[in-house]
């Protein structure tokens, strides 16, 4: 429901006019619509409830039983910005219907980005305005508490997500008031089930990125699982280009201490923190990867050119880090900290450190990252639009047979 807090003081008629528009929305009721006559009255309430909109006249008293100030709405406006004791409503409308109280404060609302309406009873255009932020605000609040049951997370746009999109879902655009990322909600059908889902890239590339949309994606939307789907850099002779590899553990490369030995020369002392997948789901995997499931396909449904090489799942070590790696000894320094590392990326870490460090229930998370390069001065683009294909690929099929079975309608 939308909370909304009216403050005028003796146009009875107007405010009745106003109530009659808000009851025309299912999601305003009687008992989310407060009234008060005068700014204190208004302050008392703001301090003690967190209201959607509040719809101001402009000439209002400051307590109840004064004449009205003819600013008495914009100083009410001042206090809820200067005074930390009141909880900030999420929209502001004024609605006056006197020309010289409408001309008196029209720049302080738009300065503020508030809108101003001139109350008229002969036209409509208030309405219009009216109604339009109502139906806003409704659409924001019911989309921003919008649970879904899966989330799939890229570092980058191009490529990543763009593959992620073309998974047959039924995408959707989702926009949040005052949230950078784009998020896009689809379907996933399987054993029977309709699952929703919820996609987004990161701002930027790196663990904090990935760290920080985790999170937000976490509290906002509640997930029971979160996958990151993308590209990375493979060990050569451990994996072909396109093969899907499944994080198990993941951790960041760079922790540690770098220090001199005793011959005054400079050396890294890696102390890594390891995260691996649940028990169950890695077991799953490994049994997923043996019996070749849905690779096979894959790499036939693909439309681009051939790699030459058989396609597969792969469950081991992948390590994060905060840069690009086209150096082979840096590379090789990395290998040293797990004898079996099959990648090495830059976002893994970041989603998993996020998941951990949650509040219970927390969502399974996965990383499933596919090989487009070596991590040497080789590299190139050619591989990175068919390993994101892959991934992306894989998840759904995952998710799909899998994922539907664990989760009840």
């Amino acid at each position: 429901m939308i909370k909304i807090l009216i403050v005028d003081d003796n146009d009875y008629d107007k405010t009745q006019c106003i109530v009659n528009l808000l009851k025309e929305f299912e999601e305003v009721s009687d008992e989310n619509i407060i009234e008060v006559k005068d700014t204190t009255s208004a302050k008392r309430i703001l301090k003690k409830e967190k209201v959607d909109l509040l719809i101001l006249d402009i000439k209002i008293p400051i307590n109840n039983g004064d004449d009205a100030d003819p600013e008495g709405g914009r100083k009410l406006l001042e206090d809820i910005h200067l005074d930390d004791t009141i909880k900030k409503p999420i929209s502001i409308v004024g609605i006056s219907s006197i020309d010289d109280c409408y001309n008196k404060v029209i720049n302080a609302f738009n300065n503020n980005l508030w809108m101003l309406l001139k109350f008229d009873r002969t036209s409509d255009n208030w309405k219009i305005g009216l109604k339009n932020k109502i139906q806003y605000l409704i659409d924001r609040k019911y989309q921003k508490i919008s649970e879904v049951d899966i989330v799939i997370i890229t570092a980058l746009y191009d490529r990543e997500l763009e593959a992620v999109l073309k998974l047959p879902c039924n995408w959707k655009n989702l926009v949040i008031e005052n949230d950078p990322t784009i998020y896009y909600t689809g379907q996933i059908i399987g054993n029977g089930k309709s699952l929703s889902i919820l996609a987004a890239s990161a701002s930027r590339m790196g663990m904090s990125a990935s760290s920080s949309l985790t999170t937000k994606i976490c509290m906002i939307f509640k997930p029971k699982y979160i996958f990151m789907t993308g590209i990375t850099a493979g060990i050569e002779g451990k994996c072909e280009f396109g093969d899907i590899l499944v994080a198990d553990p993941a951790w960041d490369w760079g922790n540690g201490k770098l220090t001199i030995d005793e011959n005054g020369e400079p050396i890294f002392k890696s102390s890594p923190n390891q995260i691996s997948v649940r028990g169950r789901y890695r077991e799953l995997l490994r049994k997923i990867a043996v019996n070749r499931d849905y690779v096979d396909k894959i790499k036939k449904d693909w439309q681009g050119d051939n790699t030459g090489k058989e396609l597969s799942l792969r469950v081991g070590p992948v390590a994060s880090g905060a840069a690009v790696l086209e150096d082979p000894v840096i590379a090789d320094t990395i290998k040293k900290q797990h004898r079996d590392l099959l990648g090495i990326e830059m976002e893994i870490y970041g989603m998993m450190l996020a998941v951990e460090c949650l509040p219970e229930p927390k969502p399974i998370s996965i990383a499933f990252k596919s090989v487009c390069d070596y991590a040497d001065p080789n590299k190139n683009d050619k591989w990175q639009k068919y390993a994101a294909y892959t991934s992306a690929s894989f998840v759904y099929e995952f998710i799909k047979e899998y994922i539907t079975l664990e989760l009840k309608v």
